[in-house]
């Protein structure tokens, strides 16, 4: 009697199958960080990368704004740059790795200047009903009213409309007479970057306005 085995080379098969899938699945994991592990820049103006935890390691490059980084090790010697603790992180960046200060990294990624501006803006001056403002919306086109001073006969303003645009850490505005004004998001205030819109006959710039 004759007996025949037909299971050996299906389970070697299978073996194969299942080694080379585990091998493909553990190769995605390790270029795919997880959420857990992602850290976003916080710093307007990026934070720098360098070779070593420390201000004195070598400048490797600078990781933009709102960049997401991988961190690789959060055991870093601790250290306090302009007022904020923090350790330093290994992270890795555009097939990079390197050190990080991580006081500028956030786990939610933070909002551009462009999602922090829509809406309105207060100044200082008002006069009757108005109080001077500027009013941004999504469509990059602002309004606004600046108070050009008081007199005897009473006070006065000037209302003004035109485009907006955020630049770096500048959001800047242009009017129909082509006259321009930036403006820093500083502490929650608008603060005037350049001499910009002129209010009180002239004599100031708009600035420190607060969100209404």
């Amino acid at each position: 009697m004759k007996y025949h085995i037909c299971f050996e080379k299906p389970q070697r098969i299978s073996l194969v199958a299942v080694i080379l899938m585990t091998t493909l699945i553990g190769f995605c994991n390790k270029g795919t960080p997880s959420a857990e592990n992602l850290r976003y820049v916080t710093a307007a103006s990026g934070l720098v990368m360098r070779s070593e935890p420390s201000r004195k390691g070598e400048r490797m490059q600078s990781i933009p704004f709102g960049r997401s980084v991988e961190v690789l090790d959060e055991n870093g010697p601790t250290e306090t740059i302009e007022g904020k603790s923090s350790s330093w992180l290994k992270v890795r960046y555009a097939k990079k790795e390197g050190w990080v200060f991580g006081a500028f990294l956030n786990k939610t990624a933070p909002q551009t200047l462009e999602q922090k501006i829509p809406g309105t803006w207060k100044g200082k001056w008002t006069c009757k009903d108005n109080t001077s403002h500027l009013t941004f919306d999504a469509a990059k086109t602002f309004t606004g009213w600046l108070y050009t001073g008081a007199q005897v006969a009473g006070c006065s303003g000037m209302e003004i409309s035109g485009t907006w645009q955020a630049n770096g850490d500048r959001v800047c505005l242009s009017v129909k007479s082509r006259q321009r004004a930036c403006f820093r998001l500083e502490d929650g205030k608008l603060n005037a970057a350049d001499a910009g819109f002129k209010e009180n006959f002239n004599s100031e710039s708009m600035t420190n306005l607060v969100r209404e």
